[in-house]
């Protein structure tokens, strides 16, 4: 079975002092990012919003802001 690496930083906002504190502020790390995405993903997916995308974007875009 093939192994696929998953990688990403993922900042935590708290300073654990064991390994079940480290692990719980992953997590909770990774739902409020996987949330915020999911907002993001939600906009791009308007049609209004993915036509001015589409209007503006051009070979020289290097980075995509999306704001609420």
């Amino acid at each position: 079975m093939p192994v696929s690496i998953i990688q990403r930083n993922v900042k935590l906002k708290c300073k654990p002092t064991n390994s079940l504190q480290a692990y719980q502020c992953l997590i909770q790390a990774i739902e409020e990012e996987i949330s915020e995405l999911q907002i993001m993903l939600s906009e791009l997916s308007n049609s209004e919003v993915k036509q001015q995308f589409i209007r503006e974007w051009s070979p020289h875009t290097t980075s995509v802001a999306v704001r609420d």
